[in-house]
């Protein structure tokens, strides 16, 4: 089975909480849904950092921060939309998308608490097409890895209750990955077999 098999049949398989599912399925799932995070806060950093209105906002509030600290002999920064911006939105967009994949992964949980209190409501006022579609494919997919991280506990040999061990301050998110990244039955039984 090729890796965009594995993709897809996650997807076909979004209401299936019963079975068992591999980690090749499990990471394969993970890792196109960090490409797919990636191209859209790229398309996102570069609408919203290529807007002189939001360039004009983010300048004037690094010279309230300045301010603020009586920042006296720092030099003039200020962004410009026409200035060589695309190192920038580089930048912010890898380690955005990054930071978000990473969040998604570890605690779906308070990933999506945190998209539909505090960035659905931002994203649908913004007016920005790219953020509002990158909305839109978060929510889409909450469904299919929730189902597919239910039925990769199951395969390595968990049950439910090990899902909300991502709710444990600090440390949760950790367990919750090493669970996920355990060998399930499938690998057990071949190390069986092979001995």
């Amino acid at each position: 089975m090729s890796w965009i098999d594995y993709f897809f049949k996650s997807w076909t398989r979004f209401s299936d909480f019963k079975s068992e599912s591999d980690r090749k399925e499990f990471w394969i799932f993970a890792l196109f849904n960090l490409g797919i995070f990636s191209l859209s806060f790229l398309f996102i950093s570069y609408s919203v950092l290529s807007n002189q209105e939001v360039l004009d906002i983010v300048n004037n509030s690094i010279k309230t921060v300045q301010s603020y600290f009586q920042v006296t002999n720092a030099s003039e920064f200020s962004l410009n939309a026409d200035s060589g911006i695309f190192p920038w939105v580089l930048l912010i967009a890898v380690f955005s998308s990054v930071l978000c994949w990473a969040f998604f992964i570890s605690s779906p949980i308070f990933f999506y608490l945190f998209v539909l209190i505090v960035i659905a409501p931002v994203m649908c006022l913004s007016g920005v097409y790219s953020i509002q579609v990158a909305l839109i494919y978060m929510l889409a997919v909450m469904i299919p890895y929730l189902a597919l991280s239910i039925r990769r506990l199951r395969n390595a040999g968990y049950g439910l209750i090990v899902f909300f061990s991502q709710l444990i301050p600090v440390a949760g998110p950790f367990i919750y990955v090493f669970f996920l990244a355990k060998y399930g039955a499938d690998k057990k039984e071949t190390l069986v077999k092979e001995s």
